[in-house]
């Protein structure tokens, strides 16, 4: 929340083929939400230098 400056989060899970996976393994993912923001659909690849740039947002927000 912190590093987004996110009003709440959204935690997903999905798990198995009906659920949206292709490789079957354990992960969340943590959405950060703002206030009036609507979802998204599911399972659209973003840009990989915002990618980047959020980490980086990230990884300054833990120290």
């Amino acid at each position: 929340m912190k590093a987004f400056g996110a009003d709440g989060i959204t935690l997903q899970q999905f798990s198995e083929a009906a659920g949206g996976q292709e490789v079957f393994h354990l992960h969340f993912h943590i959405l950060p939400r703002h206030e009036g923001q609507r979802m998204g659909p599911a399972g659209v690849m973003g840009d990989m230098a915002e990618i980047k740039a959020n980490g980086e947002k990230l990884a300054a927000a833990l120290h």
